[in-house]
């Protein structure tokens, strides 16, 4: 054949190709061109060999904290966009420190974290509310902590849920008496492995309740462990196979629980709720090998989103029943062997912000479909739990620059009260109080956009 019939032939052939591509793949007309991506994804550490065990939370202006370890100097690790760029600092470098990071924001956007201090052998916390960095020893009874998970009440007290290896139990530690006060919460087998505590966020309790998912190695079962009824309590939540590893829960102010997990067995992401009133278990994706370094976090209307590791595609995954009844999947970050120890945080427009490990690259990983949410009020006066406040007071929070007007919410019903009205000043006077009363109050911040649920704060007047 000659060069003139080959570029001839070539010629019909694309031709072909191009219009069997617009007729089948476009749905009637379409060019073929795919949708835009929502999802940005930035290295946020790079030096060395960081992002193992990562941890993410949002504060009131819904910027993002991250703490992780720096397996290359063997240190606890803090990066934040706070500032509007990424800002890094070493938080501990006093041995081998930093594995099994968990981290949380009291109501003053403080950092709180729970790690592992593997030279010692102990669980340590760290906090910056003094303005600059103290380092506590919490356990040091043998070997502890090498799994953990911490969260704070809306009374800014410290709950902490962890391993101890040397006995094959369940530990709980908090603050909320003023001293840290140890408690073994499950030494039934060997319990208390991939561990996730969340407390009751609703402010309607004397002693905030505590709900914590862990796994049964014994008996390779997912485990439920709460005070919520007033003593605690353990069950079992399911036992079909191997089931229960890399928990990770959440608990709404109904004190409903969600729980997402790894099943070994066939190699699935799993999760489950009581929100029905008894446990129901369901598989949310069976695509491969996947479910591993599962992290979940609730919306504003209480659906659920989950990250978790694709280990057949190397890949951080993402799930979420936002459109229920219907369960979202999608590949978030496939450039590599990434997704490895995720963890996830939602926003007020109720986007997702996703922390992990980029294995290829040994670096710390950011993820986010977010574009900008709107600020939480924060700032309270009375401050959050107050006692012995007048009854002539006055309510008053910060100002947020982007919001146009607040709704506010005050009563005696928590959590949060009831809606009084909407306003565009920063202070509320509720009017004379009653002695020795508790109010709930809540701001809600608005703008063109959307709307922003405030926390729900309480105080107690003076008897």
């Amino acid at each position: 054949m000659t060069k003139t019939k080959l570029v001839i032939v070539a010629m019909l052939f694309i031709a072909f190709v191009t219009a069997f591509n617009y007729i089948g793949c476009g749905g009637g007309g379409s060019s073929g061109s795919s949708a835009p991506d929502p999802w940005s994804r930035t290295t946020v550490d790079s030096a060395g060999w960081v992002g193992r065990d990562t941890s993410i939370v949002l504060d009131s202006n819904y910027k993002a904290h991250i703490s992780y370890y720096d397996e290359t100097n063997t240190n606890l690790k803090y990066a934040t966009n706070a500032s509007g760029s990424w800002v890094i600092t070493t938080v501990d470098s006093a041995g081998i420190v930093g594995e099994c990071t968990s981290i949380a924001l009291d109501s003053n956007n403080k950092v709180h974290i729970s790690y592992y201090d593997n030279t010692n052998w102990n669980l340590k916390y760290a906090t910056n509310v003094s303005g600059f960095w103290v380092i506590t020893t919490v356990d040091s009874s043998g070997n502890v902590g090498g799994n953990n998970s911490i969260a704070i009440a809306p009374d800014d007290k410290i709950h902490i849920s962890y391993y101890d290896a040397t006995n094959g139990d369940l530990r709980y530690a908090t603050n909320a008496s003023g001293s840290w006060i140890l408690v073994t919460a499950d030494s039934i087998g060997s319990v208390g492995w991939y561990n996730s505590i969340d407390v009751d966020p609703s402010g309607s309790f004397t002693g905030y309740k505590v709900c914590i998912s862990y796994y049964d190695s014994t008996n390779g079962d997912l485990k439920y462990a709460t005070n919520a009824s007033g003593s605690s309590v353990t069950s079992t939540v399911d036992s079909a196979g191997d089931v229960g590893q890399w928990s990770s829960i959440v608990i709404n102010a109904a004190i409903t629980v969600y729980i997402s997990y790894f099943d070994s067995t066939n190699g699935n992401l799993k999760y489950a709720t009581n929100v029905t009133g008894s446990w129901v278990t369901s598989t949310i994706d069976s695509a491969g090998n996947v479910g591993e370094y599962t992290s979940i976090a609730l919306d504003s209307t209480n659906r659920v989103h989950i990250s978790y590791f694709d280990s057949t595609n190397e890949d951080l995954k993402y799930a979420t029943n936002a459109s229920v009844p219907t369960w979202d999947r999608t590949t978030i970050d496939s450039a590599g062997w990434v997704g490895f120890e995720t963890s996830i945080a939602i926003d007020s427009a109720n986007k997702a912000h996703i922390s992990y490990f980029d294995t290829t690259n040994s670096d710390l990983k950011y993820a986010t479909n977010s574009t900008g949410a709107l600020a939480r009020a924060s700032s309270p006066t009375p401050s959050n739990v107050a006692v012995n406040v007048i009854t002539t007071t006055q309510l008053s929070w910060a100002l947020i620059s982007d919001a146009t007007s607040y709704d506010v919410y005050f009563g005696e019903t928590g959590p949060g009260g009831s809606f009084i009205g909407n306003q565009t000043g920063t202070t509320y006077n509720p009017g004379p109080l009653s002695y020795n009363t508790t109010y709930f109050w809540r701001i809600n911040s608005k703008n063109a956009v959307g709307t922003t649920t405030g926390a729900a704060w309480r105080f107690t007047t003076q008897p």
